[in-house]
């Protein structure tokens, strides 16, 4: 990390890191827009793909999603201001909108990107240990969530089946001729 204090009309290199919103290939389709039923008796059909279809006219082959993103900007430092409260020394670099503590300030592009990359190795972490995130009721133990947890899986499998197999037994009723209609 850079100690020298900035000045205005340096070029310096901010760490900036967030989330992005990313189009990536249908896990389900994986870009085809359809997907292929096999029936029980072995007979197959092709259904329009609704993963990928969800919340809009038909399959995109396509899904969105969002990924932490990191980025080292090249900026000018416009302005430095520095406060002065109980002995500490507090600065501030503004480049154009935006204003950056000495942590997101770099000489060079590597240095903000290493930073970008740790800030994120951290708030993954952060999401992981968040008990807040973890627990439903706040007032159970950890054991008790690991099992209401686990009870919720076995649940979640049991639908899933209930749904595979509901699935088939539409796809079935899928007429065969473009003239039919859904009864």
């Amino acid at each position: 990390m850079t100690t020298a204090r900035k000045q205005v009309g340096d070029q310096v290199w901010v760490a900036r890191c967030g989330h992005q919103q990313v189009t990536k290939t249908c896990p389900v389709c994986f870009g085809q827009c359809k997907v292929r039923l096999i029936l029980g008796d072995d007979s197959e059909m092709e259904l329009p793909c609704e993963y990928c279809g969800l919340s809009y006219e038909g399959p995109r082959g396509v899904v969105s999603e969002y990924e932490w993103s990191d980025a080292a900007v090249l900026v000018t430092v416009t302005e430095v201001r520095v406060k002065q409260s109980a002995g500490v020394e507090e600065v501030e670099y503004s480049c154009g909108p935006y204003y950056y503590t000495p942590d997101k300030v770099f000489d060079a592009k590597d240095e903000a990107l290493e930073q970008c990359k740790a800030e994120i190795a951290e708030r993954e972490l952060q999401q992981t240990k968040n008990a807040g995130q973890m627990k439903k009721y706040k007032s159970k133990s950890f054991a008790w969530h690991a099992g209401y947890h686990m009870k919720e899986a076995e649940r979640a499998e049991r639908d899933a089946e209930y749904h595979r197999k509901m699935a088939v037994a539409c796809a079935a009723r899928i007429p065969k001729s473009k003239g039919a209609t859904d009864e």
